[in-house]
Parts: C-alpha cells; sequence; structure tokens
C-alpha cells in the first residue's frame, strides 16, 4: 500500500514538473510575442499623444 502510494505521489510529481515545462515554454513565446507586440502598440500610442500634444 505504501509503495503504490509513494508511485502515485512521483507520478504526480513528474506530471507536475512536466505540466511546467511545457506552462513555461509556452509563456517564453507568449512574452517574445507581447514584447513585440508592445513595442508596436507603444509606438502607436507614442504618436497618437504626440499628435493630441501638438
Amino acid at each position: 500500500m505504501e509503495e503504490k502510494q509513494e508511485k502515485e505521489i512521483w507520478l504526480n510529481v513528474l506530471l507536475v514538473v512536466m505540466v511546467l515545462g511545457c506552462l513555461s515554454l509556452a509563456i517564453g513565446h507568449m512574452m517574445d510575442w507581447s514584447m513585440h507586440l508592445g513595442e508596436r502598440l507603444f509606438a502607436f500610442v507614442g504618436r497618437v499623444l504626440e499628435r493630441i500634444a501638438i
């Protein structure tokens, strides 16, 4: 009984590690993409604000 529980715990730990690994990869890609998007958005907002200010 104890051995079975230990195995289940290790399987859960492995699963969590795998999920976190996948998530961090996905978030890494999203961060690159959102940084690119953010730069474009910033440039756009900057131009709009310049027009308003002038």
